[in-house]
């Protein structure tokens, strides 16, 4: 199980945290996107999306750091997936 990383946006970080955007932010989607290369070659590896699921404000204390309520989230996406993949593989 691979966690995609967030592609985090000045509306999704705490104002605080916006100038951090320019340090980190250009990174994420190449990352993403060889992430997701990887899992469409290869049977063995599963994406959790927490790009997809983290796309709002209020998940994390900067730009990248989950707080409570993004750590909550992320365990969530992440079970969803295993739980999505063991159905697939059970035939389901």
């Amino acid at each position: 199980m691979w966690v995609t990383l967030r592609e985090p946006r000045p509306s999704t970080v705490p104002p605080r945290s916006v100038g951090e955007l320019r340090q980190y932010s250009w990174y994420f989607p190449y990352v993403n996107a060889r992430l997701k290369r990887i899992a469409r070659g290869r049977r063995d590896v599963v994406l959790a999306h927490w790009a997809k699921a983290s796309d709002r404000r209020g998940l994390t204390c900067d730009t990248i750091h989950t707080n409570s309520a993004g750590g909550l989230l992320m365990g969530r996406t992440i079970k969803r997936a295993i739980l999505a993949e063991a159905r697939h593989q059970a035939g389901g």
